[in-house]
């Protein structure tokens, strides 16, 4: 792990943007603001030495996260429409745990035969039903995932970074809890309030009150999340109200990308070392 901070210090932009929460208002009122300056939320922690050390010329590495049905995944395709790229921590961990992957030999070696499908794929929901309820088990399975994971995480930062990319989000549920919080900046938070969340987990996944309590309550609370975040999405609101905000934050990861993708981009100075040779 330390091998991989120090690559990854090696290769992110240090910090620039300052704490600020993105707040969903009424599309009635005139003027609307989607972007506010929170008094109420604490002052980001200092960043991490290893932030620290990175190059402003670097890539910026974002972190993305939100809870459970609160809307990260549409904020994804938001990003991603916009031309930012994004890499998954959920789309990863579901490559690695495919049949035969690396990541699925050790789950089944965690939790045996039992959680497998009759296809022989895991089970997903059979799964997700044990870990939800059981904070030993999810140990287990994060313990069993989480190597593959990062390591691929890795290597998609790393095919990233060598593609000129000057700014990358990692969607990943788990950014602060993991502590891959600290080598990001800054971190998203997508938040909607409790009554919200209940009410979306359960249409999204047919559970009973009870069922989608128990998840909710599985991850780390949304309170302490946005204390954790230096920027919250506020997805009380319709899908327009969401748009806006994520519009606003892709406006402000642009804003010092410019030189980056510009003017320091190798591919640009091949381009325009190759312009001159030949206009010479």
């Amino acid at each position: 792990m330390f091998f991989a901070e120090v690559l990854l210090s090696c290769l992110i932009e240090a910090p620039l943007l300052p704490p600020i929460v993105f707040r969903n208002h009424s599309t009635s009122t005139p003027r609307r603001k989607a972007v506010r300056e929170s008094a109420a939320l604490p002052a980001h922690p200092a960043p991490a030495p290893l932030a620290q050390r990175a190059s402003k010329t670097r890539m910026k590495l974002v972190g993305l996260t939100g809870g459970i049905a609160c809307g990260k995944s549409t904020v994804t395709k938001l990003l991603r429409s916009a031309g930012i790229a994004v890499i998954d921590a959920d789309e990863i961990a579901h490559s690695v745990t495919a049949r035969g992957a690396w990541g699925y030999r050790r789950v089944v070696a965690a939790f045996g035969p039992s959680i497998l499908s009759s296809d022989g794929q895991l089970d997903r929901e059979a799964l997700a039903s044990l870990v939800f309820r059981d904070a030993a088990l999810r140990r287990r399975l994060n313990s069993a995932t989480h190597p593959a994971v990062g390591l691929e995480l890795a290597r998609q930062i790393l095919v990233a970074w060598l593609c000129c990319r000057p700014v990358v989000v990692v969607d990943m549920p788990l950014l602060f809890e993991s502590g891959f919080a600290r080598l990001t900046h800054p971190t998203v938070l997508v938040a909607c309030s409790p009554a919200v969340q209940l009410q979306r987990i359960m249409r999204r996944d047919g559970l009973a009150p009870p069922a989608a309590e128990a998840r909710i309550a599985a991850q780390m609370p949304l309170e302490a999340k946005r204390k954790l975040a230096s920027i919250c999405l506020d997805n009380d609101g319709d899908h327009e109200a969401l748009a806006a905000q994520v519009q606003q934050l892709v406006q402000r990861l642009w804003r010092r990308a410019w030189l980056h993708r510009v003017v320091l981009s190798p591919l640009g100075l091949v381009a325009a070392a190759a312009a001159i040779a030949l206009l010479w």
